[in-house]
């Protein structure tokens, strides 16, 4: 898990730790009142029913101001959540950046050169990907797409699902796909923050956390 979506999910974490504590605030409030208005029912307001009443009312009251302001926080939760996107963000550009120092004269020699069928693509590309060398994995898909628009009648089956697969690798490496599930996450928080009673019964841990957890880079 890289530092970024630790940031971000210590950030959501808090927030959620917090509302199912005012939640548990206003539970137990509603509770005391729901208790006092019974006995009321039974016994009338009494003097003592009467300082009952009015101390439910300001549990209320009181865990009701804490959700308050909860809400009023979220506006400043969202903005660090963007800011830890931006500079997520920021991470990938420099990571996933062409390099010309990278350039393999060799491989872009074959490349230009018109002789190369699938399997060649598919070859020269995962060796690239062995080598963590962006800048080739990226001038390989690209002029493995064109191979195919140009001869996607005479390309196999097979052989067309291997080209996609690479070309599908190939975009992860701008960091795109990364960004789009971080930018879903956020969204994710945004709608939980607006409409609190969502993280009671949610895919956040199931399905969003996971998510996120597996951004490694």
């Amino acid at each position: 898990m890289n530092q970024y979506v630790e940031e971000f999910l210590k950030l959501a974490d808090g927030y959620f730790s917090s509302y199912r504590t005012v939640k548990a605030e206003i539970d137990k409030a509603e509770e005391q009142m729901r208790n006092v208005q019974e006995k009321i029912k039974r016994k009338g307001r009494t003097p003592a029913l009467r300082i009952e009443e009015k101390a439910a009312q300001q549990g209320i009251y009181d865990a009701n101001t804490m959700l308050r302001r909860l809400k009023w926080d979220s506006e400043r939760l969202l903005d660090q959540a963007k800011s830890i996107k931006n500079a997520y963000a920021k991470s990938l550009d420099n990571k996933f950046v062409v390099n010309p120092e990278l350039l393999d004269t060799a491989t872009a020699k074959l490349l230009d050169s018109g002789v190369l069928k699938p399997n060649d693509y598919i070859h020269l590309f995962e060796s690239a990907k062995q080598k963590q060398n962006v800048t080739m994995m990226r001038l390989i898909a690209k002029s493995a797409r064109e191979y195919e628009k140009q001869n996607f009648q005479n390309i196999g089956i097979e052989e067309g699902r291997k080209l996609r697969v690479m070309e599908n690798d190939a975009r992860q490496m701008v960091g795109g796909d990364r960004l789009t599930i971080f930018d879903g996450a956020i969204a994710a928080f945004h709608r939980r923050i607006s409409e609190p009673r969502l993280s009671e019964t949610d895919t956040w841990d199931t399905m969003i956390r996971p998510a996120l957890e597996s951004l490694d880079e």
